[in-house]
């Protein structure tokens, strides 16, 4: 299901985005959930509850820009897509900064938010992704932001460059998901690193400069912590040779 949220002032307008969305569910085979609000704060409201996938903003509503609820979404709800609807230069998109999907001219266009609900339900289907449930809501990030998962308790910890994210769970559902990248080892019971974040000898882990964490290779996961880090420096190091080739080849020429 994709959760749609539609913040906009303009009745007329809600009422096509509204319709557009039903049609495209329709064509899309997918189950939409669509909430409207008419102004910020019942948006606001609503977030304190319930995780939206998309979010349709009218960027100024009754003549105020509407900044303050962008970065209430992107503090709140950091996995939330924004499409601003609005009258003005597509520029403001860097104004507003990250999260923010596109933009919607008016008139509104029913070919582009076809384009952007189909940018967003890739991105929720994208293989490359990592889910996790949190408060009955599910959330997604890209496997390349995690440096590690650590487990602690009932609770998953993903350290990501610069943040963090808790949640109940195991680490052998989180390993369900990982262990189909090569870039993945679960070296023992407590922990789940990314290789490229990594020093491995045989005997332990350390991460690269990152956070203090040294871990040692479990007896009954050392062969399977080995063999993909083994995998993963060979494929590494052909990539790397393949590339220095390529340079030196167009050099010679």
């Amino acid at each position: 299901m994709l959760t749609i949220a539609i913040c906009n002032d303009l009745e007329q307008e809600n009422y096509k985005l509204k319709e557009l969305l039903i049609q495209i569910q329709i064509r899309q085979n997918f189950d939409f959930e669509i909430d409207i609000f008419k102004n910020s704060q019942k948006l606001n409201e609503s977030l304190l509850h319930k995780r939206y996938n998309l979010i349709l903003l009218n960027i100024v509503m009754t003549g105020v820009y509407q900044t303050e609820i962008i970065d209430n979404i992107r503090l709140t709800c950091p996995n939330t897509l924004i499409i601003l609807i609005s009258d003005f230069d597509i520029s403001l998109k860097k104004i507003c900064g990250i999260n923010i999907l596109g933009l919607l001219d008016r008139p509104i266009d029913t070919i582009k938010v076809e384009e952007y609900i189909n940018q967003v339900l890739s991105i929720k289907n994208n293989k490359n992704n990592f889910s996790y449930q949190k408060q009955g809501y599910m959330y997604y990030l890209s496997v390349d932001d995690i440096v590690y998962c650590e487990v602690s308790k009932n609770n998953i910890i993903i350290y990501l460059y610069n943040n963090e994210i808790h949640y109940r769970g195991t680490l052998k559902k989180a390993w369900e998901q990982l262990q189909n990248h090569n870039n993945f080892i679960m070296p023992n019971r407590a922990y789940i690193i990314n290789l490229q974040y990594a020093i491995v000898t045989p005997a332990q882990i350390e991460l690269k400069k990152l956070y203090n964490l040294n871990t040692n290779i479990g007896r009954t996961y050392k062969e399977e912590t080995l063999n993909r880090y083994h995998n993963y420096f060979k494929k590494e190091t052909s990539a790397t040779k393949k590339e220095a080739s390529k340079k030196a080849i167009y050099f010679w020429v």
